[in-house]
């Protein structure tokens, strides 16, 4: 009877030794499994951080990264606050401005519709010679190299197509709008116009991704994303247009900051001025003022109704910082957790896993177009 409980015991401590050997080497294996993947999403973050195809379709490195600054932990003041003195002044400048086209203005609402027949867009165009001489001197710059020269607004359109002649009509927009108190250089008028419209295509990427592109904010997320630093035209050419930047550290205080700090009102909030009183769609004047708020800790003084637009032409913004399309400095803001959960997005949703070949290639086209039209 002893033999066989012996025995019995030295089977169940073979047994339990057996489990033992095989839970560690599960455990090491596992172990070693998550290192690896997160040595390798490491090491693809940090090179799609720094990744940008060549016209050729290959890959290289951009001169400068792009450094994700967090201010997640403070707050941002409302860009809708009461109207002050200062504020007052700067409505005057404002109003010396012509008002929109209102023609201009229904065009840029058409082209965004997917039903838009090509007669009507071009018996829009026709009426403002303006806006036809600037479509046709583009189409027929050296940037579009056409074999003849381009003399139909109709064959004009079919080339540019509608997304480009969309971002061509509210770049002329947004010109004849700040003319008057716009001082910036052509170099600088472009830059800003080159990062606005590389946001309005980091829009249409996000929305693709997030099977959104047909829904009813999406003309919104575009326009707003193409307009989002309109208070800077005015801004800058109130004084010293390199306020954000610093010697030590050109990141420290990022523009939405460094405007604070100069000159005592942002961007955002002469956004909120310039928007009203073209008398804007309200959700997009509101887009607009607070699209730097979901990188702030009081994300949710957003307005409800404006809340997911919003955040949208923030990560828009954000990638197209990240994609090498930044203003003046390479630095992003990056965004509060929770602004991102609140579109759907769970904790691992990466904004890296944009930066694809397509929308580097898409960038490319449409810094091409901003190069055109800033030069004719």
């Amino acid at each position: 009877m002893n033999i066989y409980i012996v025995m019995i015991l030295s089977l169940l401590v073979v047994f339990l030794f057996i489990v033992f050997f095989f839970l560690k080497s599960s455990s090491n294996k596992q172990s070693t499994l998550k290192t690896s993947n997160r040595r390798k999403t490491e090491e693809s973050k940090a090179y799609l951080n720094t990744w940008q195809p060549t016209d050729s379709g290959t890959s290289h490195k951009k001169d400068r990264e792009v450094e994700v600054i967090s201010f997640i932990e403070k707050e941002r003041y409302s860009p809708e606050r009461p109207i002050t003195k200062e504020d007052a002044a700067l409505i005057d400048i404002i109003r010396q401005n012509p008002e929109l086209p209102t023609g201009i203005v229904q065009l840029s609402q058409i082209l965004k519709d997917p039903e838009a027949r090509i007669k009507k867009i071009v018996k829009i165009i026709s009426t403002y010679p303006i806006l036809s001489a600037k479509i046709l001197r583009v189409v027929n710059s050296p940037a579009y190299s056409p074999h003849k020269k381009i003399t139909s607004v109709q064959h004009a359109v079919v080339i540019l197509g509608f997304n480009n002649l969309w971002l061509l009509v509210n770049q002329l927009l947004a010109t004849i709008a700040v003319q008057n108190f716009s001082e910036l250089s052509n170099e600088e008028m472009k830059r800003l116009w080159r990062h606005g419209a590389a946001a309005a295509t980091c829009a249409k990427h996000i929305l693709l991704q997030l099977d959104m592109n047909t829904s009813d904010i999406s003309p919104t997320v575009y326009t707003c994303s193409l307009l989002h630093d309109v208070g800077k035209f005015l801004l800058r050419g109130l004084g010293n247009k390199d306020v954000e930047t610093t010697d030590d550290s050109p990141c420290k205080n990022p523009s939405v900051i460094g405007e604070d700090n100069f000159y005592g009102i942002d961007h955002c909030r002469l956004a909120y001025l310039i928007t009203t009183y073209w008398d804007l769609p309200e959700i997009l004047c509101t887009t607009i003022s607070y699209h730097h708020h979901p990188s702030f800790s009081n994300w949710e003084d957003i307005p409800q109704h404006a809340r997911v637009p919003t955040i949208l032409v923030s990560l828009s913004d954000m990638l197209a910082n990240l994609s090498g399309y930044y203003d003046m400095t390479p630095c992003t803001l990056d965004m509060h957790p929770m602004a991102i959960r609140y579109l759907g997005l769970d904790k691992n949703w990466d904004i890296n896993n944009l930066l694809t070949n397509e929308l580097y290639q898409d960038l490319k086209e449409t810094e091409k177009l901003i190069e055109a039209a800033t030069s004719v």
